[in-house]
């Protein structure tokens, strides 16, 4: 990267554009300057002027709100010297592990038509609309009452700041021109995951039979990936648990490429698994990078599979032939949505006052999957959700009512009309509970979970530093 400043694109809607060359001034109003309330200095780098700052810091842009309008860019420069923290008094620092150590990296956000994008080094690490009204410090920006700021979380021991710059328009990262391919490639390897589906998406399929399973790569990163790589590979790994939960075991399958000419998908016809169980298939691509592969995030596709049921009592099934097999259909029930209820449980006092089976009078509605903290802005600790819904009768004597939860984190206790159901600990890994003695079918049940999000102090033993993240 030059000293030259080319870094920053030149364009006629540039509000505010800071080089740190030694001043806080403003390059493009000179009667204004920027603060950084924190402790840090002036560095001239062989690379670029920047500022070298430790801890946590706030920059205060100087930039009117109202001059940003409806759409927006704001663009910098991170140098994070040394190991990266993953945490800071406890709490995780938010997209730090896309980030790569002792290199500029380049930090994009941008506001369009209702929707905010992050972007780090040129790959989109987050999207989404207003409508969810989350607390923008968890995405390092602050709008206070009157001007624009920035939160400069420690991604690092130290950490320099270079080229930030404000536009009111909206820029796609294609007009920086200062990233690094091959910086590029290692963050998007940090992004890059699989969609693996079951046709249909039925939650229970048959284990004597062999299972369709289907694989795509996100066409945002597919874009990405440069011409001369003609092929992604894929690794599966399959978990296998009995349904009590007693057993388990796990065995690789093998290998898959994903080609470009096939639109970076692949089909997968899983032979029959023979034994009835929860299943969660593990697929993870990985994107060569230098002479290496570098692996990416690990898609968990759940199901269950049950053996075709076979009818042996002949006075029970006297239209059937002895042996004959019986189709048993399954239903599938999304209570994924908007229409969850949520409160925070500081206290820890929800248990005693009757949460599992009721709501109490401070809720809020929330929309599931999604974060505490946009309800609650920097809360964590014990939270609980509440979920009303109606179920059919299931159409066999014996059928069973599954729930299926794809992660909660990072610990769930789980009631169904008041019945608890079961508890699961590890905040990325699905699990399934039998809700069969407790559901109601074709009336109302009420579904709680109780949520425990660590924090740096123990809850019931349970604190952040010492969970996996």
């Amino acid at each position: 990267m030059s000293r030259d400043s080319s870094a920053i694109p030149a364009h006629e809607h540039l509000l505010a554009a800071y080089s740190f060359d030694g001043s806080m001034a403003d390059r493009v109003d000179s009667g204004r300057e920027c603060r950084l309330h924190g402790t840090s200095l002036f560095v001239d780098r062989p690379e670029r002027p920047c500022l070298q700052y430790s801890g946590d810091a706030w920059l205060d842009a100087g930039v009117p709100l109202q001059a940003m309008g409806k759409a927006f860019t704001i663009a910098f420069n991170v140098l994070p010297i040394g190991a990266l923290m993953t945490h800071m008094d406890g709490l995780p620092i938010y997209y730090v592990d896309y980030l790569c150590p002792d290199v500029w990296n380049q930090v994009l956000y941008v506001l369009e038509d209702g929707a905010y994008r992050l972007y780090i080094n040129g790959v989109c690490k987050t999207s989404f609309t207003l409508s969810h009204n989350i607390w923008l410090q968890s995405l390092f920006v602050y709008q206070g009452n009157s001007q624009l700021g920035i939160r400069l979380p420690a991604l690092s021991s130290e950490t320099c700041l270079a080229d930030f710059c404000v536009w009111h328009t909206a820029l796609a990262p294609a007009a920086f021109s200062d990233v690094d391919a091959v910086l590029q490639m290692r963050t998007l390897s940090q992004y890059l995951r699989m969609d693996a589906t079951l046709p249909g998406a039925p939650a229970t399929v048959w284990a004597d039979d062999a299972i369709p399973l289907q694989f795509s790569l996100p066409a945002c990163y597919g874009a990405l990936i440069p011409k001369p790589l003609d092929a992604l590979p894929l690794t599966l790994e399959l978990t296998w648990s009995d349904f009590a939960g007693v057993a388990r075991e796990q065995r690789v399958l093998p290998p898959m490429a994903l080609r470009r000419d096939a639109g970076f998908a692949a089909s997968l016809a899983l032979p029959a698994l023979e034994r009835p169980g929860y299943y969660w298939l593990c697929c993870r691509p990985a994107l060569p990078v230098a002479g290496e592969e570098c692996p990416g995030k690990t898609t968990v596709l759940p199901f269950s599979a049950q053996l075709r049921a076979l009818l042996l009592d002949e006075a029970a099934a006297p239209h059937r032939q002895a042996g004959e097999r019986e189709e048993i259909s399954t239903l599938t029930e999304n209570l994924s949505g908007e229409d969850w209820r949520l409160a925070i449980d500081p206290d820890n006092a929800g248990r005693d006052a009757g949460w599992p089976a009721n709501l109490p009078e401070a809720t809020v509605a929330t929309a599931v999957p999604w974060i505490i903290q946009d309800a609650f802005p920097d809360y964590h600790g014990v939270a609980w959700y509440w979920k009303s819904f109606k179920i059919p009768r299931h159409s066999h004597p014996q059928g069973r009512y599954l729930l299926t939860f794809q992660a909660v984190d990072y610990q769930a206790e789980v009631w169904l009309n008041g019945h608890f159901l079961g508890s699961h600990e590890g905040g990325e890994t699905p699990f399934t509970l039998d809700a069969t003695d407790a559901v109601l079918p074709d009336a109302a049940n009420l579904l709680v979970v109780r949520v425990l999000n660590p924090t740096k102090d123990a809850i019931e033993d349970i604190a952040f530093t010492q969970t996996p993240h």
